[in-house]
């Protein structure tokens, strides 16, 4: 008897251990809908877009609702991914879900070091719950892009995702996704063209791949 008592304890401990994410209420969490990745000063620098739920809800904000609603840009540096993870988990309330992310924006001086380059693309994949169909966009300032953004009324990756779903069907080959990019290093050891942003008095232009 003790000895099913123990299994089913550890049971319990594996099983809160392997959902324990799954657990946090979905009020208690940050939904980025894009994130930027850069390399400079000797170290990477990550910006979270957060969704503005009240913006895309149509919906002022009510007071009691989740306060990341409308949130600013979040930015972080550090010397690798988990320091940027540590720091973001020691200064924010929210847990920080990446699980609807819909485009990532790569700065043109981290596809510029190799060694950085694959850092970044062995961090998103150990970054499972984010969807390899999330686009990918290059930019010479990704902080200029993700400030023009939120002068649209959405977030930033409402605005590159429609960008493309409410263009005529042949204008969608621009897109590049987030699992090419893998298959292109990790097959090839080659980088693909990006489609390009930029940003000319105040508005985002998507350009075509370089």
């Amino acid at each position: 008897m003790k000895k099913l008592i123990c299994i089913a304890v550890l049971l319990f401990a594996a099983s809160e251990l392997l959902c324990g994410c799954a657990a946090i209420e979905p009020e208690k969490r940050a939904y980025p809908l894009s994130f930027s990745v850069d390399y400079k000063n000797d170290a990477y620098e990550v910006i979270y877009a957060m969704a503005n739920l009240a913006g895309s809800t149509g919906k002022e904000k009510q007071e009691g609702s989740q306060k990341n609603e409308g949130k600013q840009p979040l930015a972080f540096s550090g010397s690798d991914f988990a320091q940027i993870r540590q720091r973001y988990d020691e200064s924010q309330e929210y847990y920080l879900d990446l699980g609807h992310v819909q485009a990532i924006l790569f700065s043109r001086r981290l596809l510029r070091r190799p060694q950085e380059y694959e850092e970044t693309l062995r961090y998103l994949q150990s970054e499972e719950i984010l969807g390899q169909n999330a686009r990918v966009f290059v930019c010479d300032e990704p902080g200029e892009v993700i400030a023009a953004a939120e002068g649209t009324g959405t977030s930033l990756g409402e605005f590159l995702s429609g960008m493309y779903e409410n263009r005529p069907e042949q204008e969608k080959s621009r897109a590049l996704e987030l699992g090419t990019l893998y298959q292109e290093y990790y097959n090839y050891n080659t980088i693909p063209s990006f489609p390009e942003l930029n940003v000319e008095e105040g508005r985002i232009l998507l350009l075509d791949k370089v």
